[in-house]
C-alpha cells in the first residue's frame, strides 16, 4: 500500500515537471495575448459565437465585466438548485434545496472555494452536478486567472512596448483561461483520482 501511494506520488511529480516547461512557456503567450499555436481559428468561432467585441477595456470596464459574470452565474447556479426537481437527469426525484443552502452552495462555487454542507451524490442531480457545479469550476478558477492576467500590460514603464492604459478583454481572459489551462488541470489531476481509484478496484 505505501509503495503504491509513493508511486503514484512520483509519477505525478514526474507528470509535473515534464510539463512545467511548456505550461509555462504557454502561460507566458496568454498573458502576452499570444495566441496559442492551433487555436487561434478556434477562438476566433468561439468568439464570434459569443458576440465578443475587439475593443479592449479600461479598469471600469473590466471591473463591471468580472462582476457582471459572476453575479449571473451566481443567479444562474442558485435558482438551478431551487429548482432541480423542475429540472432533466434527475432520476431519483431529490427536491430543490432551501433557499439559504441553495444560495451558500451558489457563493461557495462562483467564490472557488467549493465548500459543501451535504453530501452530494444524495443532494444534488446530476444536472446540478454537472452544469451547474462544475462549469462553476471552471468560470471561478477563469475568473482568477483573468484577474491575474489584467494588471499586466500596466506594470510596464510607459515607454515600454508592452505598456498600454487598457487591460485587454475580460471574455479573452476568461476564455484563455478555462479553456487550455483547465483542459491540462483536469487532465493531469483527475488522471491520478483515476487510477487510485482503479487500483483500489484491481484490489477488491
Amino acid at each position: 500500500m505505501a509503495a503504491q501511494g509513493f508511486l503514484l506520488i512520483a509519477t505525478f511529480l514526474l507528470v509535473l515537471m515534464v510539463l512545467a516547461r511548456p505550461l509555462g512557456s504557454g502561460l507566458a503567450r496568454l498573458i502576452n495575448d499570444i495566441p496559442l499555436p492551433g487555436t487561434t481559428g478556434v477562438e476566433r468561432v468561439l468568439f464570434r459565437a459569443l458576440g465578443v467585441s475587439d475593443r479592449e477595456m479600461n479598469w471600469k470596464q473590466y471591473l463591471c465585466a468580472i462582476l457582471g459574470l459572476n453575479m449571473l452565474g451566481l443567479a444562474v447556479l442558485f435558482f438551478m438548485l431551487l429548482g432541480q426537481h423542475y429540472l432533466p437527469l434527475n432520476p431519483q426525484q431529490l427536491p430543490g434545496l432551501s433557499w439559504d443552502l441553495a444560495l451558500n452552495t451558489a457563493v461557495s462555487f462562483v467564490t472557488n472555494t467549493n465548500w459543501q454542507s451535504y453530501s452530494g451524490e444524495t443532494t444534488l442531480s446530476y444536472f446540478s452536478q454537472m452544469a451547474g457545479l462544475t462549469v462553476q469550476n471552471f468560470l471561478s478558477a477563469a475568473s482568477g486567472i483573468a484577474v491575474i492576467f489584467c494588471p499586466h500590460p500596466c506594470v510596464y514603464p510607459p515607454e515600454h512596448e508592452h505598456a498600454r492604459e487598457c487591460l485587454g478583454r475580460s471574455a479573452t481572459h476568461h476564455v484563455m483561461g478555462a479553456s487550455p489551462c483547465g483542459v491540462v488541470d483536469c487532465t493531469v489531476f483527475y488522471s491520478t483520482r483515476c487510477a487510485a481509484k482503479l487500483s483500489a478496484l484491481f484490489r477488491l
